[in-house]
Protein backbone atom coordinates (compact mmCIF):
# COMPACT_ATOMS: atom_id res chain seq x y z
CA UNK A 1 0.00 0.00 0.00
CA UNK A 2 1.49 3.15 -0.61
CA UNK A 3 2.08 6.04 1.32
CA UNK A 4 -1.03 7.69 -0.58
CA UNK A 5 -3.65 5.09 0.16
CA UNK A 6 -2.75 5.48 3.55
CA UNK A 7 -2.94 9.09 3.78
CA UNK A 8 -6.15 9.66 1.11
CA UNK A 9 -8.28 7.02 2.86
CA UNK A 10 -10.39 8.24 6.04
CA UNK A 11 -10.17 5.00 8.20
CA UNK A 12 -12.12 3.55 11.07
CA UNK A 13 -11.34 1.86 13.86
CA UNK A 14 -13.37 -1.91 13.85
CA UNK A 15 -11.72 -4.10 16.27
CA UNK A 16 -11.75 -3.18 20.06
CA UNK A 17 -8.32 -2.04 20.74
CA UNK A 18 -6.76 -3.42 23.50
CA UNK A 19 -4.79 -1.33 25.63
CA UNK A 20 -4.80 1.58 23.47
CA UNK A 21 -5.87 5.06 23.45
CA UNK A 22 -8.08 5.10 20.35
CA UNK A 23 -11.42 3.22 20.56
CA UNK A 24 -13.58 1.50 18.51
CA UNK A 25 -15.86 3.66 15.58
CA UNK A 26 -13.18 6.71 16.00
CA UNK A 27 -11.28 7.89 13.09
CA UNK A 28 -7.71 7.62 12.03
CA UNK A 29 -6.54 10.26 9.95
CA UNK A 30 -2.71 9.81 7.93
CA UNK A 31 -0.95 12.20 7.06
CA UNK A 32 2.17 14.14 6.15
CA UNK A 33 5.22 13.10 4.17
CA UNK A 34 7.08 9.96 4.16
CA UNK A 35 9.79 11.35 6.95
CA UNK A 36 7.08 12.71 8.92
CA UNK A 37 3.94 10.87 9.21
CA UNK A 38 1.09 11.92 11.49
CA UNK A 39 -1.60 9.48 12.98
CA UNK A 40 -4.18 11.08 14.84
CA UNK A 41 -6.95 9.54 16.50
CA UNK A 42 -10.38 11.34 16.20
CA UNK A 43 -8.21 14.57 16.44
CA UNK A 44 -8.15 13.79 19.92
CA UNK A 45 -4.82 11.05 20.16
CA UNK A 46 -1.61 11.93 18.23
CA UNK A 47 0.34 9.19 18.02
CA UNK A 48 4.81 10.28 17.69
CA UNK A 49 5.12 10.72 14.17
CA UNK A 50 6.45 8.05 11.87
CA UNK A 51 8.13 6.85 8.93
CA UNK A 52 6.74 5.76 5.77
CA UNK A 53 8.74 2.75 4.66
CA UNK A 54 8.63 2.04 1.14
CA UNK A 55 10.42 -1.32 0.98
CA UNK A 56 7.75 -2.63 3.39
CA UNK A 57 5.06 -0.83 2.77
CA UNK A 58 4.75 -0.32 6.25
CA UNK A 59 4.51 3.23 8.44
CA UNK A 60 6.67 2.87 11.92
CA UNK A 61 8.77 4.40 14.51
CA UNK A 62 9.61 3.23 18.24
CA UNK A 63 6.03 2.79 19.44
CA UNK A 64 3.94 1.14 16.35
CA UNK A 65 3.88 -0.37 13.16
CA UNK A 66 1.45 0.35 10.95
CA UNK A 67 0.90 -2.06 8.01
CA UNK A 68 -2.26 -3.06 4.92
CA UNK A 69 -3.81 -5.73 5.97
CA UNK A 70 -6.38 -6.82 3.28
CA UNK A 71 -8.68 -4.91 0.52
CA UNK A 72 -12.54 -5.49 -0.19
CA UNK A 73 -12.51 -3.13 2.30
CA UNK A 74 -9.20 -1.89 2.68
CA UNK A 75 -8.12 -2.51 6.12
CA UNK A 76 -4.94 -1.72 8.14
CA UNK A 77 -3.43 -2.81 11.33
CA UNK A 78 -1.82 -1.20 13.90
CA UNK A 79 0.65 -3.22 16.38
CA UNK A 80 2.30 -1.26 19.42
CA UNK A 81 5.55 -2.49 20.19
CA UNK A 82 6.99 -2.40 23.88
CA UNK A 83 5.87 -4.36 27.29
CA UNK A 84 2.20 -3.28 27.21
CA UNK A 85 1.79 -3.77 23.07
CA UNK A 86 -1.99 -3.58 22.04
CA UNK A 87 -3.09 -3.08 18.69
CA UNK A 88 -5.88 -1.88 16.35
CA UNK A 89 -7.59 -2.43 13.21
CA UNK A 90 -9.49 -0.16 10.75
CA UNK A 91 -10.96 0.16 7.38
CA UNK A 92 -12.18 2.27 5.17
CA UNK A 93 -15.58 2.51 5.55
CA UNK A 94 -15.69 6.07 6.62
CA UNK A 95 -15.29 7.04 3.05
CA UNK A 96 -12.21 8.26 1.20
CA UNK A 97 -9.51 6.69 -1.08
CA UNK A 98 -9.92 3.38 -0.97
CA UNK A 99 -13.90 3.34 -0.10
CA UNK A 100 -13.93 -0.37 -0.11
CA UNK A 101 -13.38 -0.47 -3.64
CA UNK A 102 -10.98 -3.28 -5.48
Amino acid sequence: MSLEEYTKTTWKIIDPPSPTPCKKDEVIKISGPSANVSVICSGSHKYENGVYQDSSDTIENDVYVISFVKKNPYQIKCSLKGPQGGSWTADDNAGGYGNGGE
